[in-house]
């Protein structure tokens, strides 16, 4: 709101909190699930009243927080370059751009693992692999495309979709778990969802003067 000078509607507002709600609830079966591994880890190599569980805790949660933030300002920062009037790259340069910081990342950590464990850099990758990768390359244009032509609050909802739709595929085809919260949440970030998209309180005429000079359709 503060980057891009944006308003949102209350229902708007309810739909995200409605969303965090969903994703935490689809969520539970797994953080669970992980909690009893970890206790009965912690029993076998922990003394009693020790705190290592306490911490660990807070430091997984810390690090999650870190991450999200830091991936919803990278999100909204790009989404005001790709839809700047002074932006001077397409969105397959910009794109190009990024990605070649990235290859030397993940080069570099290729070749890191490479030297750790005494292997030759992609012994381990079989085609499943590849198709993994370029379907993520795949999924950052998408996302680009998504941020240039809606917004980063879109891109997060389809994000929260897709975790649903994860869980019923994993409970159909790998009979995941397929609890009370799981379907709750699910049917929760479905009502986010269309609460959100077919909202229709109408925006602030500063708003409006200011989507159409940018040729950003104001319902976005």
């Amino acid at each position: 709101m503060a980057l891009l000078h944006r308003q949102l509607s209350g229902t708007k507002w309810r739909a995200l909190v409605l969303i965090v709600l969903a994703s935490v609830l689809v969520s539970t079966p797994y953080i669970d699930d992980n909690d009893d591994d970890s206790t009965s880890s912690e029993e076998e190599s922990t003394a009693p009243g020790s705190s290592t569980s306490a911490g660990s805790l807070s430091l997984g949660f810390g690090a999650v927080l870190l991450e999200v933030v830091l991936s919803g300002a990278a999100s909204v920062y790009f989404e005001k370059v790709v839809k700047s009037a002074d932006e001077q790259f397409t969105l397959w340069e910009r794109n190009i751009q990024l990605g070649v910081y990235s290859v030397a990342l993940y080069v570099g950590m290729l070749i890191y693992d490479a030297a750790v464990n005494g292997k030759i850099i992609g012994s381990g990758w079989s085609w499943i692999t590849l198709v993994v990768a370029m379907l993520g390359a795949a999924g950052g244009l998408l996302v680009a495309l998504s941020l240039k032509y809606a917004d980063a609050i879109l891109k997060a909802l389809a994000t929260s979709g897709a975790i649903v739709l994860s869980s019923l595929g994993g409970w159909v085809l790998l009979d995941g778990p397929m609890t009370l919260p799981v379907a709750l949440g699910s049917v929760v970030a479905i009502v986010a969802t269309m609460n959100y998209t077919f909202d229709d309180t109408p925006l602030p005429e500063s708003i409006r003067v200011e989507a159409v000079a940018s040729k950003v359709p104001a319902a976005i």
